[in-house]
């Protein structure tokens, strides 16, 4: 990760920027979106670390939780949404990586769309927004 700053709104920003293009994530557990998904989470594994030990982000389950919330299905959910809650800052991470590549230093508009798949146990998570360059 870099340590450049990057803004992140969901809004437009009152300060003028120059336009550099549009950045996009998409994250899944499922297909072959599922082992770019294991590759990020590996790469981010300390800032997920971070975020966990914050209180920001919701720990791992244990292997057992796994096979216990797997049996039930209406837990399953519960943790999906725990690996769809770490996507969302994996993309998040990721899209303010896409726009230091671009030479940016904010992304404006961001947006999030998240679908839940098959039975509660796969997800699928796209992030855009526009990497712009706050002017001085």
């Amino acid at each position: 990760m870099n340590d450049q700053a990057v803004i992140v709104t969901t809004n437009d920003l009152a300060q003028a920027y120059d336009i550099l293009s549009p950045v996009f994530v998409q994250i899944s557990n499922r297909g072959i979106l599922k082992n770019h998904a294991e590759k990020l989470e590996k790469e981010y594994q300390s800032f997920i670390e971070d975020l966990q030990a914050k209180g920001i982000l919701g720990r791992e389950a244990s292997d057992e939780e796994v096979v216990l919330l797997s049996r039930k299905k209406e837990l399953l959910l519960d943790l999906t949404g725990r690996r769809m809650e770490r996507a969302f800052y994996v993309a998040l991470e990721e899209l303010k990586r896409k726009t230091r590549l671009f030479g940016g230093n904010a992304v404006v508009g961001m947006r999030y769309e998240t679908d839940i798949l098959n039975d509660n146990s796969e997800f699928y998570l796209q992030m855009y927004g526009t990497a712009v360059l706050l002017k001085a």
